[in-house]
């Protein structure tokens, strides 16, 4: 957790990327030629707990070959664990 009396996040930002690329190797979704890009990161609290979202977003110019999806997020809470997305949503 993030205690209101310290400064900076236990995970800073740096972290959370590249914990969120971690999980994106890991699942492959790179596959096919299929390129992912970091979009943003975002700092949120949700029900006095912070955590990060990292976003990434499919590259604009390559062709639809994996469904819909041009976006996933990968959630990192502040002791360094991944919230990952469910592979079956990334087909939609």
């Amino acid at each position: 957790d993030w205690q209101s009396k310290d400064e900076s996040p236990p995970v800073s930002a740096r972290k959370a990327i590249h914990i969120g690329n971690a999980v994106r190797d890991r699942l492959k979704i790179n596959k096919n030629a299929m390129v992912w890009e970091l979009d943003c990161v975002i700092l949120k609290c949700a029900y006095n707990k912070w955590f990060w979202i990292v976003v990434y977003n499919r590259n604009k110019h390559q062709t639809d070959d994996i469904g819909n999806s041009k976006q996933f997020s990968v959630f990192v809470l502040m002791d360094g664990t991944a919230v990952e997305p469910v592979k079956e949503l990334l087909k939609k």
